[in-house]
C-alpha cells in the first residue's frame, strides 16, 4: 500500500484559510493543529491516489466512494500518525472533511444517519469496539499457584479468601456480584418489599445437606456428614429467584472440593463476626481491619498471580483476566465436559 505523508499541500485556499483561523486567535492553538494536520492528510490522500480534480464533485456516490476508502485507509492504521485509531477519532476527521467541503461552498458530505458506505462502516466499526471484552479462563496452573499460597498465608487474609471463592466459582460460575461487593467498607443491597437484601452471598444463601437430602443447620460441627453444598440465589435477572444449586462433595480432589470450600468460607465469616445475613466474602486486610472483598481486589490478585506464573505474559493477554474469567472459566469446563452452557 502507498505511503500516504502528511508533508503533503494542502489547495491554496485551504493555506488562506488557516493562515487567517491561526491569526485570529479565536480558535484553540491545539485544537487547530489537529484539524490542520487532519486536512493536510485528507488533501494528501486525494492527492496521493490522485483524486484533486475528482473529490470536490457535486455526486454524492463518487464522494463516498472516495470518503468510505479514506476511512477504511484510517482504520487500517494510516492516519496522521501509524498507529490503530478507533471509530470516534475518524469522526473527527470526517468532521474536519466536511468543514472543509464547507468552506468551498459545497454540501457536507458525510452524515452519521445516512446510508452511505461511509456511514455504515463508520457505524460498523463503533458497534464492534462497544463489545465487551473478551475474557479469558484462569489457567490450571494460576489455580495451583492460587492453592500453594492460600496455604501460606493467614486463614482469615484475602489469598485464603480467594481460593475459596474462585476454588468454588469453578463450578457455580458466579458473577461477581454474587461474590463481590464495589467497595470494602460498604454493603450493596438490593431493595425488595420485605426489605434490604445482601447483593453478595451471605451464610444463609450457603446451604448443606447430607447423603438423605437432609439439610444440615450447623455445617461446622457435623463436617463430616455433608454430602452436598448448595448455593442460594435470591435475586436473579432470570428470574428465577430463590433458585438452588447443589454440588456434590468430591472426595478425590478435597482441595477443589465445593464442599470443603464453601465450609471454608461459612468458617472464616463466624471468625470475624459475620452475621448470617451479612455478605460472607470477608478477610482482614494488613490493617487488621475485616473488610469486604470486592471486584477490583479480585481482579489484581488474579492478574497478579498469572503474572507469576505467566512472567512473559502479553499485556492485552493479561488485560484479559479479570473477576468475570472465574466464570467465563466455569463456562469452558462445561463445555468441555459436554454440558450446555
Amino acid at each position: 500500500m502507498p505511503h500516504i505523508s502528511a508533508l503533503q499541500k494542502p489547495s491554496y485556499d485551504a493555506l488562506g484559510h488557516h493562515v487567517e483561523q491561526r491569526l485570529s486567535g479565536s480558535v484553540d492553538h491545539k485544537a487547530a493543529q489537529t484539524r490542520d494536520s487532519r486536512l493536510v492528510h485528507f488533501l494528501a490522500y486525494t492527492d496521493e491516489y490522485k483524486l484533486t480534480d475528482k473529490y470536490l464533485n457535486h455526486s454524492s456516490s463518487i464522494v463516498d466512494d472516495i470518503l468510505s476508502r479514506y476511512v477504511l485507509l484510517l482504520f487500517m492504521g494510516y492516519g496522521c500518525t501509524p498507529r490503530h485509531i478507533k471509530s470516534g477519532t475518524v469522526l473527527g476527521y470526517l468532521m474536519v472533511i466536511n468543514a472543509h467541503y464547507a468552506e468551498m461552498g459545497i454540501h457536507p458530505p458525510f452524515a452519521a444517519k445516512s446510508k452511505t458506505k461511509t456511514a455504515r462502516l463508520l457505524a460498523d466499526t463503533k458497534k464492534f469496539e462497544l463489545e465487551p471484552d473478551r475474557r479469558e479462563p484462569i489457567s490450571d496452573k494460576t489455580f495451583d499457584k492460587m492453592r500453594e499460597f492460600a496455604c501460606l498465608g493467614p486463614f482469615t487474609g484475602l489469598r485464603a479468601l480467594l481460593w475459596d471463592v474462585a476454588a468454588l466459582a469453578r463450578y457455580g460460575g458466579f458473577r461477581q456480584q454474587e461474590y463481590a461487593m464495589d467497595h470494602k467498607n460498604k454493603v450493596k443491597y438490593f431493595v425488595t418489599p420485605a426489605g434490604l437484601i445482601a447483593r453478595a452471598f451471605t451464610m444463609e444463601n450457603i446451604l448443606f445437606r447430607d447423603r438423605d437430602r437432609m439439610k444440615i443447620r450447623d455445617p461446622l460441627l457435623r463436617p463430616d456428614i455433608i454430602e452436598a453444598v448448595g448455593t442460594r440465589y435470591v435475586i436473579q435477572k432470570n428470574r428465577r429467584n430463590g433458585q438452588v444449586i447443589w454440588y456434590s462433595r468430591d472426595v478425590a480432589n478435597p482441595s477443589f472440593c465445593p464442599v470443603v470450600r464453601a465450609l471454608s468460607l461459612v468458617r472464616r465469616a463466624k471468625i470475624l463476626g459475620q452475621s448470617p445475613s451479612d455478605p460472607i466474602c470477608v478477610y482482614r486486610d494488613a490493617t487488621d481491619d475485616t473488610v469486604y472483598l470486592t471486584g477490583t481486589a479480585v481482579t489484581e490478585y488474579l492478574r497478579y498471580v498469572t503474572k507469576l506464573v505467566y512472567p512473559d505474559i502479553e499485556a492485552d493477554a493479561l488485560a484479559s483476566i479479570s473477576s468475570h474469567s472465574l466464570r467465563v472459566t466455569a463456562c469452558v469446563l462445561l463445555a468441555e465436559a459436554g454440558m450446555p452452557v
